[in-house]
C-alpha cells in the first residue's frame, strides 16, 4: 500500500521499526550561548485515526436436537457444530501532524482490505413455548468460538475477536 509520497520525516526506518523518534512531549530548541541565547518553543500534535468496518457471515454445520416433555407444553433444543465464518473487511488509517495553535504539517492514510475465512465451533440452546396451535414464542441463545481477524495498514495493525455471545427471540407460525 502506498503512502502517496515519501515516508514522513518523524519515522525512522521501515514500519518495522524502529519507528517514531519524534517525542509528543513538547521541546524547546536553544539557539545562541548563554543565558540571553533565543528560545524557540515548538508543540506538535500529532492525530492518528482508526477505522475498521467488517461484514461478517457465518455458515453453521451440526445437528439439531429438541425433547419436549410430556408433561409441559415447553420444546427444548441444542445444537453443537462447526461454523465458518468469512469476514470481509476494510482498515483505514490517517495520522495528521499539526503545530498546536497551528496549521497542518503533514498527513498519511493508508488502506486495506480483504476477506478472511476463519473456522470455528459454536454451542446454542433453545426453548419453544406455544401460545395458539400454530403460534409459538422462541429464545435461544448462542456461543460462538472462533479465530481472530488480524490484519494491517501500513500506518497500524488491527486484531477483532469474533468469538461470543448471541441471544434471539421471536414468534414462529406454522402453516
Amino acid at each position: 500500500t502506498s503512502l502517496g509520497g515519501p515516508l514522513p520525516p518523524i519515522l525512522n526506518g521501515d514500519f518495522n521499526g524502529p519507528g517514531i523518534v519524534i517525542s509528543r512531549i513538547p521541546s524547546r530548541q536553544y539557539l545562541g550561548g548563554g543565558a540571553g541565547g533565543d528560545v524557540i518553543e515548538t508543540n506538535l500534535e500529532s492525530t492518528i485515526a482508526n477505522e475498521l468496518t467488517v461484514d461478517l457471515h457465518t455458515l453453521s454445520f451440526g445437528p439439531q436436537i429438541s425433547h419436549q416433555p410430556k408433561a409441559a407444553p415447553l420444546r427444548f433444543g441444542a445444537s453443537l457444530g462447526f461454523a465458518l465464518n468469512i469476514a470481509d473487511w476494510e482498515a483505514n488509517t490517517e495520522e495528521t501532524l499539526r503545530v498546536k495553535d497551528g496549521g497542518k504539517l503533514a498527513s498519511w492514510n493508508s488502506e486495506s482490505s480483504g476477506t478472511d475465512v476463519l473456522p470455528g465451533f459454536y454451542l446454542e440452546l433453545s426453548a419453544e413455548l406455544p401460545i395458539t396451535a400454530k403460534l409459538s414464542a422462541y429464545a435461544a441463545g448462542r456461543y460462538d468460538w472462533s479465530r481472530g481477524l488480524h490484519g494491517s495498514t501500513a500506518l497500524a495493525e488491527h486484531s477483532l475477536d469474533l468469538s461470543g455471545f448471541t441471544a434471539q427471540a421471536g414468534l414462529t407460525f406454522k402453516f
